[in-house]
């Protein structure tokens, strides 16, 4: 077990390849299925249709060759994790979806990225800058790539969830250790406002909301022992994900930004 708090996307990358395998599988946990579900229909309804969209942290490729197909998008997808990225790429190739595979953690994808003049009309980071760089040491990087009135969708670990009440000292203090598979990495965790202001001026909040706002967060799966939570609950929690105080209460925040035009440029 690494002994530095601190976020480090090689061991996060370590860890998920040990599972790469068998993530899929582990992803059909009825709370998480319930997450992804809203984290794709927040992706369709944000990113342009027939564009050029960048994936940071794709995981399996499960979200990318999803858009890509939907969408009738071209996608470039990084990930830091040689496992999770094979699987991807597998993936991608039955699937037959127009997506460009990266080796590489986001902030490195993205510092490549701005080097050759990449540009995109959108893009997104599902539950994976949390393994990453300071979201602000990245914002000055996703604007130079991120076409100016292009969204930004991204879902990120948030300080205190009402959830896990008992976790907030170790969200806060950086000792929450998250476990993958049989290790315990470390990940960031941060509020709405604290992500707001690390995007700006560059990017403007168009939404936060609570994911889940009344599901128990995945950490307590054994509440529900494998099964899945009553579909008028899941309702329920969509609908008040975005009310305050719920939204700023949830295990992850899943927020819409968009690329300022003009003068931030």
């Amino acid at each position: 077990m690494a002994t530095d708090r601190a976020p480090s996307h090689d061991e996060a990358a370590d860890a998920y390849s040990l599972i790469a395998g068998r993530y899929d599988e582990l992803e059909e946990d009825p709370v998480l299925s319930y997450m992804r579900s809203r984290s794709l229909r927040a992706l369709r309804d944000a990113l342009p249709g027939g564009g050029r969209l960048l994936e940071l942290g794709c995981g399996t490729g499960t979200e990318a060759i999803a858009i890509a197909g939907e969408l009738g998008a071209s996608v470039v997808a990084c990930e830091p994790s040689a496992g999770m990225l094979r699987m991807a790429a597998k993936k991608a190739a039955a699937s037959g979806a127009t997506v460009d595979l990266l080796h590489a953690s986001a902030g490195d994808a993205l510092r490549s990225l701005v080097k050759r003049g990449e540009s995109f009309d959108g893009a997104w980071a599902s539950f994976s800058l949390s393994y990453d760089e300071p979201l602000d040491s990245l914002r000055a990087l996703l604007a130079a790539v991120i076409r100016p009135g292009a969204p930004f969708v991204c879902t990120l670990r948030n300080t205190f969830c009402i959830g896990e009440p008992w976790s907030f000292v170790s969200r806060v203090s950086g000792i929450y250790r998250h476990r993958v598979g049989s290790r315990r990495v470390a990940l960031r965790h941060i509020t709405p406002r604290g992500a707001e202001r690390a995007l700006a001026p560059e990017f403007t909040l168009e939404s936060a909301v609570a994911l889940p706002a009344l599901l128990p967060p995945p950490g307590l799966r054994r509440v529900w022992r494998g099964a899945k939570p009553p579909e008028a609950l899941e309702t329920l929690d969509a609908r008040v994900a975005g009310l305050w105080p719920l939204r700023l209460l949830g295990d992850h925040t899943l927020f819409r930004f968009r690329r300022v035009r003009g003068g931030a440029d």
